[in-house]
């Protein structure tokens, strides 16, 4: 028997009662999903029929294209489970697209754009290669370091260091994670409606590689503090591999976070010191 709480991909197993604790609880509610029993959801439509902007990647090595994964939340004997189906939180698959379709983001510009920023078709500069080495090392099995802090100005190819680092890990098969800083919080927030903070905290925690992108000034309240630090904290003590990017300087970030980063032997601080690409024509946006 699978261990109680853990997030497991392919199909359930057999019973007489399934309680799917959260089918609807991030996608829409007029969603239709096929295949409960079998763990197969591929049609993402309205009660119309209509085709929704967002749905599985069919490539997806972590949810083998089913867009959701399945965790047994209570067994109640007798081969009766509660089984809970979060959506796939791999990068390109269900839970991005769905949330880039409810920011108006088309999913194939969304999965063009992370093809298109790997480590390939990054554009290595003196000023970007601290960074670029650092994300490399970070994606071998065995990394000198587990936490990594990128800073420096905006535009200047941090969020595609990220992304090609995601991608590098998902074609290794290595279950990953990358948000925004500002979707973390958004998604945080909006869990506290739901009751469902701490178990979001908790997911946080425990993926094996987790990426936070651009921490900006204005998510420095007290509550996003103590988020990240709870967060970031925990992983730095379970050695799990951790990104950060900001564009802050280093003085205006928590003391704790920053010292966390700063310990050798766990940690790795990077500045990327080139300028804003954007004004350049684009490299490395």
């Amino acid at each position: 028997m699978e261990q109680i709480g853990t997030i497991l991909a392919g199909n359930p197993p057999p019973a007489s009662t399934n309680r799917p604790r959260s089918m609807t609880s991030e996608c829409s509610q007029d969603d239709e999903f096929t295949g409960l029993d079998s763990g197969n959801y591929q049609a993402y439509t309205d009660k119309t029929g209509k085709q929704l902007g967002y749905g599985v990647n069919p490539s997806c090595s972590s949810c083998k294209g089913r867009g959701r994964l399945y965790r047994i939340v209570a067994d109640r004997g007798g081969g009766d489970f509660d089984i809970d189906y979060p959506l796939c939180d791999a990068p390109g698959c269900l839970r991005e697209t769905f949330r880039a379709y409810q920011m108006g983001k088309s999913q194939t510009a969304l999965r063009a754009k992370k093809a298109a920023q790997t480590f390939q078709t990054f554009k290595v500069s003196p000023d970007t290669k601290p960074m670029f080495d650092a994300l490399k090392m970070l994606s071998n099995p065995d990394p000198p370091f587990r936490l990594l802090l990128l800073y420096g100005t905006v535009g200047n190819g941090k969020t595609h260091g990220c992304n090609a680092l995601a991608y590098e890990l998902t074609r290794k098969q290595v279950a990953v994670k990358a948000w925004t800083v500002a979707d973390l919080f958004a998604n945080l927030r909006a869990s506290v409606g739901t009751n469902t903070l701490e178990e979001e905290i908790t997911i946080l925690k425990n993926h094996k590689v987790l990426i936070l992108d651009d921490w900006a000034k204005e998510y420095a309240s007290g509550w996003e503090i103590a988020k990240m630090e709870e967060v970031i904290d925990y992983r730095y003590r379970q050695g799990l591999a951790t990104v950060l990017t900001t564009n802050r300087p280093l003085a205006e970030l928590p003391d704790r976070i920053v010292s966390r980063f700063s310990e050798r032997g766990i940690g790795k601080r990077v500045e990327n010191k080139a300028k804003d690409w954007r004004l350049k024509g684009g490299l490395n946006e």
